[in-house]
């Protein structure tokens, strides 16, 4: 029994992946052609869609019934947010690349995004020791915060 409700979670797991994958190919077969035409407006969407994403995911603490649907709908805004980021970053750092050094300035940003993220994790660690992240009451104010911040 213990087996089957692992395989059933890696399944699960699995397959939220996957469609959340599929929706980020479905939104960029569809809109794809339109990134070039204002990247200020895909980047801001992309932060948008990531806060939308987050705040879908959190609330299968609250419908945990639904876990897969709710769980693959976060994903999928997700996804979505990192294939505008990176396109809209293609662009921006194009335009900074003066001198022909676009592997440099994209490195360089790279380097920029891994820092945030790793100073992001800690940070994040730091808050679980002060809130009860398995409770709404704790959690949705606190990302409200984080968000606006």
């Amino acid at each position: 029994m213990t087996q089957a409700k692992v395989a059933a979670a890696a399944y699960t797991w699995v397959l939220k992946d996957g469609l959340g994958q599929l929706g980020a190919i479905l939104f960029a077969g569809r809109f794809g052609k339109n990134f070039d035409a204002d990247i200020k407006k895909w980047r801001l969407m992309s932060v948008a869609v990531l806060n939308l994403a987050f705040w879908i995911e959190i609330t299968t603490l609250a419908f945990p019934k639904y876990f897969l649907i709710i769980a693959a709908t976060a994903n999928m805004g997700k996804n979505i947010c990192f294939m505008l980021s990176s396109a809209s970053r293609a662009s921006i750092n194009l335009r900074f690349a003066k001198n022909n050094n676009i592997a440099d300035i994209q490195g360089k940003a790279v380097s920029q995004f891994t820092a945030a993220s790793i100073f992001g994790m800690g940070f994040g660690l730091a808050i679980t020791k002060a809130i009860d992240i398995q409770n709404l009451y704790h959690l949705v104010p606190t990302f409200v915060v984080l968000s606006t911040i």
